[in-house]
């Protein structure tokens, strides 16, 4: 429905314009018979069109417009005056009516037919007005609301329209920038770049596209700007629109995933062994390293794209595709001892490992090839190495049981016609002969002892290997035992922590630790005071370290590791008996467990001997 005001002095003629116009059912007219009469109907009542004379008593039809026009009202409104006096027609128009309509002498029909017209115009214009309106306040409202600076730019690149947020990123008003270029407020590197985009998308007539690194009081900015030229109904460039978004975070996080792809590819390129990354039911080479291309003699254009399984002799390729070809999650397959030829016919032998990976909603194969060409080279070298070894400690050790059991005996005759001479001529043979002869069955018992030792030496390796707990504080005191009532006469003040238990073989480390003790016991027999201490420590590491300590002569720190050598002694045979192979027997028993043994003294302050097993 049309609301129409029809205000005029006359009712006559109001009564025959409401008669014709409100023939179209869609409007509806009022009556008023003055300007002052019209405006208090317009406080109480909305009108769509107002249709006013011009010669009125209390206020003319110009004054009417203006009163409405200070007061607020945004009416079409239409003067129908009987004059046309032309500066009556343009006041006015310049006071902002719609339409001027002359009362004049065609008939009343065909003058409210026109009336009916340029009200149906008058108000379809205002409709289109405020539709207009509302949508521009739509826009605004986005653009206002919008965490992105919008603005609108005339060809000059002078801003017409800039939102809040985009006046807060620059510290300004809104007010402050309309007006102004938009490229005066950016330091002189950006402003020139974007003159020039602003220059291209006018010429062009193309949206365009830029990203800019403005540099801040704290932290960079990063914006991405798109322009947007805005065409007239003659398709020509009159504005452009422009939308800059902080895309800041974003490009944290993409040079943060451009610094972990880097980190990727480098440890990816210095990774000993090839490395390709494959479709898991096709076998198609997706990525590879640097090693790939060096054992394969192929650069990555070459094999990217193309089925792994090529590399590999037929028979492994046969392999290949029963075995790999799989796309189960995490599923791993191993082929040993496979064969790659190389783009120089060379064959290589290598271990592949091929393991599926699922990532996001894909799954890929991570296949791992390992030359082991060199690795297989050298362990049979060293396969051959051992047997030549082993063969020549068997006859090494046939040889030293052969010496020592054939110079057994012919010490035992020596010592046996020594002791015959003694038993039957001890009393008729002059002392200097007499004390040759003992120095002879002395010289005789050390060879039958160091043969004894050298057996003994031998037997460490070829002896059966059983480990299991042992009860290390039991052995010590077992030791000692023996030794007490060995030499009641000695008085030696002896510690042996409890508790000490190693996994090993018992035998062989009841030698060892006899060794070790008896060395202590023999070493301190010439203190006053003698003390021995078998106790358990704590390495750096927190594994049990063991050590025999006593206080006796001790020996001097450079000569330590010469002491694990057969027949090498810092004492002399007249300070200390003794064969020299003790410790070196000690040592091929802590060997032969997979640990490591180590001594510490000075000369006259006693030693310790340190041992400790993995």
């Amino acid at each position: 429905m049309i609301n129409v005001l029809f205000v005029d002095d006359e009712p006559d003629i109001i009564e025959v314009a409401r008669i014709y116009l409100e023939k179209d059912p869609d409007i509806r007219v009022t009556p008023a018979h003055s300007a002052i009469s019209a405006l208090e109907k317009i406080q109480e009542m909305s009108f769509d069109v107002i249709v006013s004379d011009h010669e009125m008593p209390d206020l003319d039809g110009i004054a009417f417009l203006n009163r409405l026009k200070g007061e607020g009202f945004e009416i079409p409104f239409i003067m129908y005056t009987g004059r046309s006096r032309e500066k009556v027609v343009i006041e006015a128009l310049n006071s902002g009516a719609f339409f001027l309509l002359q009362k004049g002498d065609i008939s009343p029909r065909t003058q409210f037919l026109e009336m009916h017209d340029v009200i149906l115009k008058a108000v379809g214009k205002r409709r289109a007005l405020e539709k207009l309106r509302e949508s521009e306040e739509r826009y605004r409202t986005l653009a206002e609301s919008a965490h992105d600076v919008i603005f609108i730019l005339d060809p000059q690149g002078v801003l017409k329209y800039v939102n809040t947020y985009g006046a807060m990123m620059l510290g300004r008003e809104p007010g402050q920038l309309v007006g102004k270029k938009l490229p005066d407020f950016f330091p002189v590197d950006i402003a020139q770049e974007f003159d020039t985009n602003l220059e291209t998308v006018y010429r062009s007539g193309t949206p365009l596209s830029h990203i800019s690194r403005i540099p801040g009081k704290q932290d960079t900015v990063w914006l991405e700007t798109w322009l947007v030229p805005l065409r007239d109904h003659e398709n020509r460039v009159f504005e452009l629109m422009g939308l800059s978004r902080d895309i800041s975070e974003r490009m944290v996080m993409e040079e943060a995933i451009r610094a972990s792809e880097m980190k990727f590819r480098t440890l990816l390129d210095q990774a000993a062994d090839a490395i390709f990354i494959t479709e898991p039911t096709t076998g198609k080479i997706l990525e590879m390293n640097r090693q790939a291309q060096l054992i394969t003699g192929a650069c990555k254009e070459e094999l990217v794209g193309k089925t792994i399984s090529d590399l590999f002799e037929a028979e492994d390729k046969e392999a290949w595709k029963r075995h790999f070809l799989s796309s189960e999650d995490n599923s791993t397959t191993i082929l040993s001892d496979a064969h790659i030829i190389t783009t120089s016919q060379k064959e290589i032998m290598v271990d592949v490992t091929c393991t599926c990976v699922a990532i996001g909603q894909d799954a890929y194969n991570q296949v791992v090839i390992r030359d082991i060409t060199e690795r297989n080279r050298t362990m049979m070298l060293l396969k051959q190495q051992q047997q030549q070894l082993e063969a020549t400690n068997r006859e090494l050790e046939s040889f030293a049981y052969s010496v020592s059991h054939d110079l057994r005996a012919p010490a035992r005759v020596i010592e046996g016609y020594a002791t015959i001479l003694l038993d039957k001529y001890g009393g008729e043979v002059r002392p200097e002969m007499k004390y040759i002869i003992e120095r002879v069955m002395t010289a005789t018992k050390k060879m039958q002892n160091l043969i004894t030792d050298l057996l003994g030496l031998s037997r460490v390796n070829k002896a059966d290997f059983r480990s299991e707990p042992v009860d290390l504080t039991s052995l010590a005191r077992g030791i000692v035992r023996d030794l007490r009532s060995e030499d009641p006469e000695r008085v030696v003040d002896i510690f042996i922590s409890p508790d000490m238990t190693l996994l090993g073989d018992k035998a062989l480390l009841e030698v060892m630790l006899r060794n070790l003790i008896e060395n202590a016991w023999k070493y301190t027999s010439r203190r006053d005071n003698p003390k021995i201490e078998i106790r358990e420590e704590k390495g750096q590491n927190g594994s049990p370290v063991f050590v025999v300590m006593d206080n006796g002569a001790g020996f001097d720190a450079v000569s330590a590791q010469d002491l694990f050598a057969p027949f090498k002694r810092y004492h002399s045979e007249s300070e200390f008996s003794g064969t020299g192979i003790g410790l070196a027997i000690v040592q091929r028993i802590v060997h032969r467990h997979g640990g490591k043994i180590w001594a510490e003294s000075q000369p006259g302050k006693g030693a310790a001997f340190f041992f400790s097993f993995p």
